[in-house]
C-alpha cells in the first residue's frame, strides 16, 4: 500500500501519459538512487565495549583499514533494541582492527585511538563515554 492518500500513484511520479518503458526507466533511476544513498555508509555493532551499553557505529568511509568523515554513533542498553542516545559528528578518524572491526576501549597518547571508549576518566566510579571525533587534537 503507498502513503500517498488522495493521489494516483502514477501522477505522483508524474507516470501518466507515458509509454512504459518511459515509467520502468523512471522507476528504476528513482529505485537507483534510493540503494546509492542507503550504501553510503559503513556499519559496525559493537557489543563488547561496556557492561552497561552495545553501541552502532555507523562512519561515512573506510579504506585501507582507516575510517574517516561523518560518523553516527548509537547506543544502546544492553538486551534492548530501542536506541538510548545518538550523537552525530561531523568528523572521525579511527583504524580497523586485524578482525576488521574498530579498536575499542584503547587510549594511548599519541598512537592508535578507539573509536569509542569506556572508562570511569572522571573517578567517580561511573563508567563514562568517549568518542572519537577526528585527528585534530583537544
Amino acid at each position: 500500500m503507498f502513503p500517498f492518500t488522495g493521489r494516483d500513484f502514477r501522477t505522483t511520479f508524474g507516470l501518466g501519459g507515458r509509454s512504459s518503458t518511459q515509467n520502468m526507466s523512471k522507476i528504476f533511476f528513482v529505485m537507483l538512487l534510493s540503494c546509492t544513498c542507503a550504501a553510503a555508509q559503513i556499519k559496525f555493532e559493537v557489543k563488547n565495549a561496556s557492561k552497561l551499553y552495545d553501541v552502532q557505529i555507523e562512519v561515512e568511509k573506510c579504506e585501507n583499514k582507516i575510517c574517516e568523515g561523518k560518523v553516527t554513533y548509537t547506543l544502546f542498553k544492553k538486551n534492548s533494541t530501542a536506541p538510548f542516545q545518538t550523537f552525530r559528528l561531523d568528523d572521525t578518524s579511527f583504524i580497523l582492527g586485524d578482525d576488521d572491526k574498530p579498536s575499542i576501549n584503547i587510549t594511548r597518547l599519541y598512537d592508535e585511538q578507539s573509536a569509542v571508549s569506556f572508562d570511569d576518566y572522571n573517578f567517580d566510579g561511573i563508567q563514562d563515554l568517549a568518542l572519537c571525533d577526528g585527528t585534530n587534537g583537544g
